[in-house]
């Protein structure tokens, strides 16, 4: 635990199977993941893919992000420009 009170983000890239998983005979669609929150952990970002896609979680303390609207909004106009270069 010492570790994680002194840690105010944490990343975790995990590569996820190369195709879709098979749930009682049906595909799965997406696939998500997130860091857990221990001790005062301010902020986590996860991202997992599966087949073709990624998929991100973001989580935070709304004590340390005040807006996680706005925070999303930006994530994701950032991701999505980083793609159509």
């Amino acid at each position: 635990m010492w570790l994680v009170s002194k840690a105010t983000l944490v990343m975790s890239n995990i590569p996820g199977p190369k195709t879709a998983l098979i749930f009682n005979g049906k595909k799965s669609e997406s696939f998500g993941a997130l860091i857990p929150g221990l001790g005062d952990l301010a902020f986590g970002i996860s991202a997992i893919s599966h087949a073709d896609t990624i998929t991100m979680g973001v989580q935070s303390d709304l004590t340390y992000v005040k807006y996680p609207k706005e925070l999303r909004a930006l994530i994701e106009a950032n991701y999505d420009a980083s793609f159509k270069e």
